[in-house]
């Protein structure tokens, strides 16, 4: 199973066709509810750690950010994945509206 956005590349045909031919369910993405989204949760877990180690210039903010990048683990991963029934149940039971997401 996977969730795209509505990137070009993403929708073009032959990305399409790929995951028909291979049996992969593509999850609809709805642009209107970043709640959905569990790498935005993911995004802000590494927000909280840079402001832990502010950056003074820019090749420090890569390096930080790639530190931070390279140090999540595959069980964090797993976890937000873990997290999309769930996700779904909550826009739907509150009808597309915020969730606790």
């Amino acid at each position: 199973m996977f969730q795209q956005d509505g990137a070009p590349c993403h929708m073009a045909k032959i990305t399409r066709t790929w995951f028909q031919d291979h049996n992969i369910l593509l999850l609809k993405y709805t642009f209107s509810n970043p709640d959905l989204s569990s790498i935005k949760t993911l995004g802000h877990n590494m927000k909280k750690q840079l402001r832990k180690n502010p950056a003074c210039t820019v090749s420090e903010l890569r390096a930080t950010l790639q530190n931070i990048w390279d140090n999540i683990s595959p069980e964090e991963c797993a976890s937000l994945v873990d997290t999309i029934p769930s996700r779904i149940k909550a826009v739907i039971a509150n009808k597309g509206d915020v969730t606790q997401y």
